[in-house]
């Protein structure tokens, strides 16, 4: 009896039915974001008026052009001078993030936009590069530890306990 766990299930599941069950997925959240528009779009109208929001959404949806062209031509004009390969990808990734967050405001709507200022900030920019970064294949046993955390111990003669392959001993850190 196949149980829901079984590789042999899943790989019997036929395409259509896991786009299917995207393309829900994805219809449900597009309906849950317009709903979540209309009513904060409600909110802040019935707050400061229609028209006041109408001209803040304008404006908003021109300084995200304006931020997105900015930061365009600052990054053309980066290409031109040489950088190190180190430094290309860290300001890559600094520039992907500027312009993603550009689109964002100047997308229609409030919540794009609170995204795309969040998406400013280096903290929670920090956040998704850890996120997203794939981590290296280590020893995830193995301690790094800099010169002074460490200090190593006479063997002992008596005997030898199983397990026991290394002679260094971790001191904690002085405070």
């Amino acid at each position: 009896m196949a149980t829901r766990n079984d590789p042999g299930l899943r790989a019997g599941l036929p395409r259509r039915f896991m786009r299917g069950r995207f393309l829900r997925a994805g219809l449900i959240l597009l309906l849950g974001w317009l709903a979540l528009e209309a009513v904060l779009l409600h909110l802040v109208a019935e707050r400061i008026g229609w028209g006041s929001t109408i001209a803040i959404l304008t404006v908003k949806g021109g300084l995200g052009l304006l931020i997105l062209g900015w930061l365009t031509m600052r990054g053309l004009g980066r290409l031109r001078g040489r950088l190190e390969p180190g430094d290309m990808l860290r300001k890559g990734i600094s520039a992907g993030f500027g312009i993603a967050s550009a689109i964002l405001i100047a997308l229609p709507g409030l919540v794009p936009t609170a995204m795309g200022i969040a998406l400013f900030s280096p903290s929670l920019r920090g956040w998704v590069i850890r996120r997203l970064s794939v981590k290296e294949a280590g020893n995830p046993r193995e301690i790094v530890l800099e010169e002074g955390e460490w200090r190593e111990l006479r063997r002992r003669k008596a005997r030898k306990a199983k397990g026991a392959a290394s002679s260094l001993e971790a001191k904690p850190p002085s405070v």
